[in-house]
């Protein structure tokens, strides 16, 4: 205990704690999985709730199916994933620059405007540290709008994103999100362990990544 402040004394405290889901998916349920990403985007645009109950239904099925339960014969993919994400050093002070409208006060500002505009993909396996900047081995980057969502349910923040067939074939095995569409300030990164990872064919499968940063008073 700190001297002289007892239990009841103590500052409020803000956690951030996160879960992500990555899938793959055989090539002919693409038209579904765009469709889905393109009404997320088109209800967030227009500030209508129903996106919401989509990505958490989205997210409850990808759940259901990492855990070996039914989830109906219209959503079937290969593989789920799922892994604990860290919101790192660069994440929190930009989040503090954001709030505070001092933009690039504690962070280098790139060519972002602090907004986080993308979610990246990569296959560095080395453990998450609050230090971390970057990715270990970046190897795909996609835009939120019809290609990924961002959206705030409740205190809950939401991304997600569609990473198509056309990228080269790789294990994928990490991934976060920045507020530049090539470079920027990232906010959080995940790692999976070997048998969470998603093996991608080019060509022959794609991925998804579903994320979500729960805000806690502790």
């Amino acid at each position: 205990m700190i001297i002289g402040i007892g239990p009841k004394d103590r500052p409020d405290l803000h956690a951030y704690q996160g879960r992500e889901y990555l899938a793959t998916w055989d090539i002919s349920d693409i038209d579904n999985t765009k469709k889905f990403f393109e009404l997320v985007d088109a209800l967030k645009s227009i500030r209508d709730q129903r996106c919401i109950s989509l990505v958490e239904s989205f997210e409850n099925k990808l759940d259901r199916v990492y855990n070996d339960q039914t989830t109906g014969l219209d959503f079937e993919p290969i593989h789920v994933g799922k892994s604990r994400n860290k919101v790192v050093n660069d994440g929190m002070l930009r989040i503090a620059e954001f709030t505070t409208n001092s933009l690039g006060l504690n962070t280098q500002l790139f060519t972002g405007s602090g907004v986080y505009v993308t979610i990246a993909s990569g296959t560095g396996t080395i453990p998450v540290y609050s230090s971390d900047s970057e990715l270990q081995f970046e190897n795909a980057r996609v835009q939120f709008g019809a290609e990924g969502f961002s959206l705030a349910a409740g205190t809950v923040m939401r991304f997600g994103g569609f990473f198509s067939p056309s990228i080269p074939s790789a294990t994928i095995s990490e991934s976060g999100v920045f507020d530049d569409f090539t470079a920027g300030v990232m906010l959080y990164r995940t790692v999976y362990n070997p048998a969470d990872q998603a093996v991608h064919v080019l060509d022959q499968d794609y991925y998804t990544i579903s994320h979500a940063i729960y805000q806690q008073s502790v």
